[in-house]
């Protein structure tokens, strides 16, 4: 009787042990905390993936705080303190005085594969890129320049500049594409206003009306005819390929100076210039690597079409405010 309770004592502290021991490990784990989208951290998207492979190397935990769109990361940061790294700024939406919020990041500069005049800053390292226009499925949609939208019969769907950095991506290319010219501009989206189909203030949303028929064009990634063709598997989706060149998305993340954790936030900013990291961005966010860590030539179907400079985008958005209210009163 005595020994039978000896074990049972035994048992129990034993269990009692490692109950302890894992609890304690756990608050001993270094959490880093990371800002960005909702549909990036989300079940489909690549946050998951990336989370799984980096904590198996790092003891340590990542945690995601949210935003509904890339649009409203800055604001979102100013009042998380906390926050050790942002994934999800493009080259419109980031911040235009980054010195005293970000970690310099030049040195990771050398993984990368790409060339653009935005990786000059050393602030903001991109992770993954694509270029951007207009997806369609029957041959007769096709277009060739921008200022020929217009003149389309059917409808187009593509998210609102206010609310989605695809939208401003958008905006961008047609205040390039006429100059800067306010009442060009004006004339454009005027014309332009009988075919457009929402607003609508998602690109799911957006390319969810294009998949269903609803709409015959939608703003997309060059990098979306990937998922057509590797998920579905669909050989239908096109590329509208403009004269006027293409806007592109680069995705960057950065590491705050406020970091709390900047050793481990600076090991998982190289960790996603990895090859195991740009495979899942890849295969699960579907844009294109940057890193000399996977090599990846556009796929013969795909092909790279000419870019913007973006040589009018300092005074894009300089006059953002002024030019979205045009935006309103023209489309709307």
């Amino acid at each position: 009787m005595k020994k039978g309770l000896f074990y049972i004592l035994v048992v129990f502290l034993a269990g009692f042990f490692i109950h302890f021991l894992i609890n304690f490990q756990s608050h001993q784990r270094a959490s880093l905390k990371i800002l960005t989208y909702s549909s990036f951290a989300g079940v489909y998207g690549p946050g998951p993936a990336i989370q799984s492979e980096f904590e198996r190397i790092c003891n340590c935990q990542l945690q995601w705080f949210l935003v509904e769109d890339s649009t409203a990361l800055l604001q979102r940061f100013v009042f998380l303190p906390e926050i050790d790294m942002v994934i999800g700024w493009d080259q419109i939406t980031w911040p235009l005085d980054p010195k005293g919020l970000w970690e310099d990041l030049s040195f990771l500069k050398s993984f990368l594969s790409i060339e653009s005049p935005f990786l000059k800053n050393s602030f903001f390292i991109p992770l993954d890129w694509s270029p951007i226009g207009f997806i369609y499925k029957k041959s007769e949609y096709k277009r060739s320049s921008l200022k020929s939208l217009k003149n389309f019969k059917a409808r187009i769907s593509f998210p609102e500049p206010r609310a989605s950095t695809l939208g401003l991506q958008f905006y961008y290319w047609i205040y390039e594409a006429f100059n800067g010219d306010k009442d060009s501009i004006s004339q454009f989206l005027k014309e332009l206003k009988t075919q457009v189909y929402g607003p609508v203030f998602s690109w799911s949303l957006a390319y969810g009306f294009f998949k269903r028929g609803q709409t015959q064009m939608a703003l997309s990634y060059l990098s979306s005819l990937l998922y057509h063709q590797k998920e579905e598997p669909d050989q239908s989706y096109f590329f509208a390929e403009f004269k006027e060149g293409h806007p592109y998305q680069l995705e960057f993340f950065s590491v705050s100076q406020n970091s709390k954790n900047k050793n481990l936030a600076l090991k998982f900013a190289e960790f996603l210039l990895s090859k195991r990291a740009q495979e899942i961005l890849l295969k699960k966010h579907y844009m294109f690597p940057v890193s000399n860590q996977l090599s990846l030539d556009f796929p013969a179907h795909l092909k790279k079409p000419k870019l913007l400079s973006y040589k009018k985008l300092e005074e894009f958005i300089k006059n953002k405010e002024n030019l979205l209210e045009l935006w309103e009163e023209n489309l709307h």
